[in-house]
């Protein structure tokens, strides 16, 4: 046996040994795990998984950074490849000790290879990317990956964001085609080939020509593939999509007269063509307006009587005022508006509306887009709007351009305007303190007498270990003018079970003298995520660490089927009788930064800090903030349903019962609606979509058989329920909403109707 290969076989056997065995962890003190003195579920862990575990825990505690944590950070990932603090940890290794990226390309590729659809394995690999430039074989791996499930739903995702993000994109459709050659029925590939164009070419003309070319021809040789026509209805849509669109419409009636069985019409193959006709002839512009109470098919005309469907006059509302979002703010300006940003990534948005439990319907304008260089190009978090001394402020956080976390800053954008859709906002740069460290989550504190202090969660030097609530005096409103002060950092259990750990979110209320400043605290991606709370006086000196006083338990955590709750703001209802707190919550158990907007009322302590309670849960409806006017509900189960849907009973359901399997093209759900006056009407839409792979969905809806309306649907889960809405216009008397089968599936519950004013 030679040296090298003894030394290999010492190095495998000193791998197998536990590590109360080795002397290399001789001076380290394992941490046991602590379920509490009662578990709800005993977990059996593995001798192995379990003293893997304890060691990790003993390592973190004191934040070593060194090859032998490194080791054990893999054995733990190979242990629970989904325990994404552990994958945080070891990635704060790899940088700490300057590792060698391309061999942790290696480990991870590998690790997906045997996970491949783990979440937390792809976004390690996404940042270990980002961090080290190593693009030229990803798409070659994920192609690998993708050739044992073509509808991996991370692959491709991952696949998306380096082809956005490097501008690789130049024989990607020739990938797609050759993928849709080995398998024409593959929805994925037929997604990417839209994103693709979409993002290079764009739909121009002879780009829209060329891809009906290419979808009418594998339509003809398999005319009962979904996917290919959903395809040509997504191309169809940059053109006109009635019958005036001879092309479009000769291709679908020379399938019909040559292709179509007429004796046969239960072959289920051709629903697709007879649907998408379906959807051309409701579309028609030459359709007769007045004669809107028929219903046409291909084969027959008949009339239906619209009969009056039971409506509820309610006060009560279901509790997401946001499907998708995080980072909710909310300010109620004192010419009646409430005003509404939140953190889209991309750029800075506002909305608003005449009550924020529809804010998602309310009207909304881009007031800020990134450059293409500089501090803060990529990455736009947590948006707040601020009115300050007569003028509109908005603070926010960025990086730049390559994408680096410990890049990340606060800015400041202005808007001298009284109207903050009115005017523009102007860069007013960045709002920081002497050291110039990590920060986020900026607010401002406007104290009654006058002075104003910048509150944000940062880093104390320049790693992630911990993030700490900061303080400083303000000059004006885009300047710090004093060095930061520390008043709170995770000293607590449940502040501290996820690491990095973390104090962030600061939102200020104050009453009766007391500040209350109530915080995020966990690991924002957990369930565990919860608000925590720190008061002082406002007659104390707050530039003090010792007129801060934190609580010692949360004041807000998960409960009710609620997942998460966190970064929360505060407004009033719409008479000022009643205190709101508006926060994101995780959108089902476990699922991470996929978030959306909830709101509920809340009381005072008598000490005059802030009673929240518990997160209401979802499925209880919630009673209207007051001043807001009352609602008319619809449910589903009442609605006209033809072809598939029909309503079937769920405890989550608003009366029990909710409308399912709108399964098909020609699947279609109505109901009319009846209005006291002509007006603009918010229509709030309790959805669900439990879509296989996480996929978005939509609903088609027309009203008065006129205008299709694309109803986007995030996935939370099937009786996951969330809201779409809309703001459109109604008439007078009797209203007709059609909703028809759009991208993949969900379920309609109820409708909420009422004047936006």
């Amino acid at each position: 046996m030679s040296n090298s290969d003894s030394d290999v076989e010492s190095d495998a056997l000193a791998n197998q040994l536990e590590f109360s065995h080795r002397p290399e962890w001789s001076d380290v003190v394992p941490i046991e795990q602590d379920d509490g003195p009662n578990p709800v579920v005993q977990i059996a862990y593995s001798d192995r998984f379990r003293e893997t575990f304890d060691y990790l825990r003993a390592c973190m505690k004191t934040n070593e950074m060194s090859e032998r944590t490194l080791d054990l950070t893999k054995a733990a990932c190979q242990l629970n490849p989904a325990n994404y603090t552990v994958w945080c940890y070891r990635r704060k290794i790899l940088y700490h000790l300057k590792s060698d990226l391309s061999e942790e390309l290696a480990f991870v590729g590998q690790m997906i290879k045997e996970n491949p659809k783990n979440y937390q394995v792809w976004e390690h690999r996404r940042l270990i990317v980002e961090r080290s430039g190593h693009t030229s074989n990803e798409l070659s791996f994920i192609a690998s990956i993708l050739q044992n499930d073509s509808k991996n739903y991370h692959a491709w995702q991952y696949r998306q964001w380096l082809l956005k993000n490097y501008s690789i994109w130049t024989n990607e459709l020739n990938y797609v085609d050759q993928l849709l050659q080995e398998d024409i029925r593959n929805n994925s590939a037929w997604n990417q080939r839209y994103f693709v164009i979409a993002h290079t070419t764009g739909f121009k003309d002879d780009i829209i020509e060329r891809e009906l070319d290419y979808v009418e021809k594998r339509i003809e040789s398999c005319p009962d593939n979904e996917s290919s026509w959903n395809y040509l209805r997504g191309i169809a849509r940059f053109r006109s999509t009635n019958l005036n669109d001879q092309r479009t419409w000769k291709f679908c009636q020379n399938l019909y007269d040559n292709h179509f069985q007429k004796d046969d019409l239960n072959n289920r193959q051709w629903r697709f063509l007879l649907g998408y006709m379906i959807e051309l002839l409701s579309d028609d512009d030459r359709l007769a307006k007045s004669n809107k109470n028929l219903k046409f098919d291909l084969f027959t005309v008949r009339d239906i009587e619209f009969k009056s469907q039971p409506a509820f006059n309610v006060d009560t509302f279901y509790n997401v005022i946001a499907q998708d979002g995080a980072d909710p703010w909310v300010y109620k300006h004192t010419n009646g508006w409430y005003y509404f940003t939140k953190t889209t990534g991309s750029d800075i948005r506002i909305w608003r509306s005449h009550t924020f439990t529809s804010m998602d319907a309310g009207e909304c304008i881009i007031v800020w887009r990134p450059p293409n260089s500089g501090p803060a190009c990529r990455a736009i978090w947590a948006p707040e709007l601020h009115f300050v001394q007569s003028r509109w402020y908005i603070y926010f956080t960025a990086t730049t351009c390559d994408g680096k976390s410990e890049n990340r800053r606060i800015f400041v954008i202005e808007n001298t305007n009284a109207d903050p859709f009115i005017g523009t906002f102007t860069w007013k740069g960045q709002i920081t303190d002497a050291t110039n460290k990590w920060a986020i989550d900026g607010t401002v504190l406007q104290h009654p007498s006058g002075q104003l202090y910048f509150i944000w969660s940062g880093w104390e030097g320049d790693v992630n270990e911990r993030q700490i609530l900061y303080i400083a005096q303000m000059s004006n409103p885009w300047t710090i003018s004093s060095a930061r002060v520390e008043i709170a950092r995770p000293i607590y259990n449940w502040e501290i079970n996820h690491f990095p750990y973390i104090n962030e979110g600061p939102q200020v209320t104050i009453r009766n003298n007391v500040i209350s400043l109530v915080y995020s605290a966990s690991g924002s991606w957990t369930n565990d995520y919860c608000l925590g709370l720190i008061t002082a006086s406002t007659n104390s000196n707050l530039m003090i660490p010792s007129s801060w006083r934190k609580q010692s338990n949360p004041i807000f955590r998960s409960a009710n089927s609620i997942f998460g709750p966190g970064h929360q703001s505060f407004t009033k209802s719409r008479d000022d009788r009643e205190d709101w707190i508006i926060y994101h919550s995780a959108r089902y158990s476990s699922s991470g930064w996929t978030r959306q907007v909830r709101a509920q009322p809340f009381t005072w302590n008598v000490d005059s800090t802030p009673n929240l309670g518990s997160p209401v849960n979802p499925n209880i409806p919630i009673r209207l903030p007051s001043g807001d006017q009352n609602r008319v509900r619809y449910e589903a189960e009442h609605a006209r349903h033809f072809n598939g849907p029909y309503p079937h009973p769920h405890s989550s359901a608003s009366n029990g019962l909710k409308m399912g399997y709108i399964d098909y093209l020609d699947s279609v759900v109505e109901f009319t609606i009846q209005c006291p006056k002509s007006g603009t009407y918010i229509i709030v839409i309790r959805n669900a979509n439990g879509s296989a792979g996480n996929a978005f969905a939509t609903h088609l809806l027309t009203i008065n058989y006129d205008n299709q309306i694309e109803i986007p649907i995030v996935n939370s889960g099937w009786n996951m329920w969330g809201a779409s809405m809309i703001r459109v216009n109604l008439n007078q008397g009797a209203n007709t909403l059609t909703f028809k089968k759009g991208l993949n599936f969900a379920e309609i519950d109820a409708l909420d109707v009422f004047l936006d004013e």
